[in-house]
């Protein structure tokens, strides 16, 4: 399953095992409710992740401005990241 509306760093980008771990950390050992909203030009289902306290993951994660790889003095969007090659 894909966050919907996330498009988080890529692993070998700034800040991609962070947000990797954030994720984990949120969700480990937890009874989540998914919510299916459709399904991406690959067919993986793009949905939001409901947290046992009813905040949404997917709004968890990207809450604050300028955190993570947006503080970065130059932030590469992971969009352009893939698109460059890695």
């Amino acid at each position: 399953m894909r966050l919907q509306g996330i498009d988080c760093p890529e692993k070998q980008q700034a800040f991609g095992k962070r947000a990797k771990q954030f994720i984990a950390d949120m969700v480990m050992g937890k009874e989540v409710t998914v919510i299916a909203e459709k399904a991406d030009r690959y067919g993986r289902t793009l949905g939001y992740v409901i947290l046992p306290d009813s905040r949404n993951l997917n709004r968890e994660l990207v809450q604050a401005a300028k955190r993570g790889l947006w503080q970065d003095p130059q932030p590469v969007p992971p969009w352009e990241f893939r698109r460059t090659g890695r």
